[in-house]
């Protein structure tokens, strides 16, 4: 079956504008989209855990820290970029509480969803926008002008319309929307190639 590819023309870089965006870890690929989004014109937070070592990075680079759960409350949408292993403990302790209808959580990689250690509740946009760079690399082409390829997955309430929303939440934070090609892709199909990537080179 064809990919389908979304490119800058299908990006609204106002939608994500008009959001609040919790970034949830910053580590590799934390940095860079909180970066990103706070260059891009985004109002951004970074939710970190107390006496995290991160927070004096972050602070320095003129991001506001607040805690997970604070960060939870704040957002519109939550990115959660922290290592897998610790997702589905956080999820239960600092962000579940804090979904309400209307709210986006966002995902780097598929695990936590396609192994349901993570079941969002049904009034919660899932979705996910795996940069197919380390974070380091998204940071470094966005401060060039340009962009990361990505994969795209919308996890829950897979519609035309809500999608297309969506596509337009979830491009604009990657990037300058320059040269960015999003692969649209189910996220258990994400999640198993990428583990079968990761088992070959290993």
């Amino acid at each position: 079956m064809a990919a389908n590819v979304y490119y800058e023309q299908d990006a609204d870089p106002s939608i994500i504008r008009s959001k609040k965006v919790a970034i949830i870890g910053y580590g590799s690929q934390g940095h860079a989209h909180a970066l990103n989004l706070k260059d891009s014109g985004v109002e951004v937070c970074v939710g970190l855990r107390d006496g995290s070592s991160s927070k004096n990075k972050a602070e320095n680079a003129g991001l506001d820290v607040k805690s997970m759960a604070d960060a939870a409350a704040w957002a519109d949408v939550i990115m959660i970029l922290v290592p897998d292993t610790t997702q589905a403990s956080l999820y239960r302790n600092a962000i579940a509480p804090h979904l309400t209808d209307g709210k986006t959580l966002m995902f780097a990689h598929g695990f936590n969803i396609r192994f349901a250690t993570i079941q969002p509740p049904a009034g919660v946009d899932v979705s996910m926008i795996a940069p197919k760079s380390p974070g380091h690399r998204v940071r470094e082409l966005y401060v060039e002008g340009g962009g990361t390829p990505a994969l795209l997955a919308v996890h829950q309430d897979d519609e035309i319309p809500v999608l297309h929303q969506r596509i337009r939440k979830v491009i604009a934070p990657n990037s300058k929307i320059h040269d960015l090609h999003a692969f649209r892709q189910r996220t258990p199909g994400q999640t198993l190639r990428d583990l079968d990537s990761k088992r070959i080179v290993a």
